[in-house]
């Protein structure tokens, strides 16, 4: 606890091995100066005390949900161990996207997933931006990623505009397999140009998949576990230069049934 009295976390924790290993570290760094970790006439800085806090939490794992107040000429400065985020199980978030995924690709899909081929053109060009991977020479790719198949639309839309190599994501195989009735099935040889589809998450996604030029979360940022997470990995998997393209459904002011970007 908070109160607890500053001897009495030294004396335990010198009777730690592990505590005492690093309270020596510190002590021998200190170039000879007398340190003190938490005594109220110590002349260490705010930032020496939050620093001794990390030390003393690294050493002894059970007082790192303590927080220690540490006074200082009168000034109290406190070293709180940071609140838990509340975590998100990611595998049954994205089952449970998977199931609504699997019925919008089954009932109407110009009802759950409106203006698809508007919205894929406009998509691909933001996304491309006038690249092709025919104007970079022969024998080089310019590589897509997009998040979340829908039917496919954008996937031929990126084809279209000049991507070599479109990798498509999505948590339901039903809309991954839907997807992929639009296109001419690939050879096995993972470097050959076209069209691919894969079951997966995006924080999930090897590098090797990659480097991607464009990558697009198809309506799909905010549906996942951590959309934070989701869109550092996204960018994480691209090459320099590339564009990050983020577009989501909303619905449209004064009709809550429709919806547009």
């Amino acid at each position: 606890p908070a109160s607890l009295h500053p001897a009495a976390v030294m004396a335990a924790c010198r009777a730690c091995p592990a505590a005492a290993a690093v309270l020596a570290r510190a002590a021998a760094s200190s170039r000879g100066r007398a340190t003190s970790f938490f005594s109220s006439s110590s002349s260490s800085s705010s930032a020496s005390l939050a620093t001794s806090s990390r030390l003393l939490r690294h050493a002894h794992p059970r007082l790192a949900p303590m927080s220690f107040a540490f006074r200082r000429r009168g000034l109290a400065v406190a070293a709180a161990a940071p609140a838990a985020a509340t975590a998100v199980d990611k595998e049954a978030h994205n089952a449970e996207q998977a199931a609504l995924r699997d019925e919008m690709i089954a009932g109407c899909c110009e009802c759950t997933m409106p203006l698809e081929g508007d919205r894929a053109t406009v998509l691909a060009k933001a996304a491309l931006n006038g690249r092709t991977a025919a104007a970079r020479g022969e024998g080089r790719a310019l590589r897509a990623l997009v998040i979340g198949a829908e039917t496919g639309k954008l996937a031929a839309a990126l084809a279209k505009a000049g991507a070599s190599h479109v990798l498509v994501i999505d948590h339901s195989q039903s809309m991954l397999d839907r997807a992929a009735e639009a296109f001419d099935p690939l050879s096995t040889v993972g470097n050959d140009p076209g069209v691919r589809f894969l079951r997966a998450d995006v924080t999930d996604l090897p590098p090797y998949q990659g480097p991607f030029d464009a990558v697009v979360f198809n309506s799909t940022l905010m549906a996942q576990a951590s959309p934070a997470d989701a869109l550092r990995r996204a960018t994480l998997l691209t090459r320099p230069g590339a564009r990050v393209v983020v577009s989501e459904r909303t619905p449209e002011a004064g009709d809550e049934t429709a919806a547009g970007d």
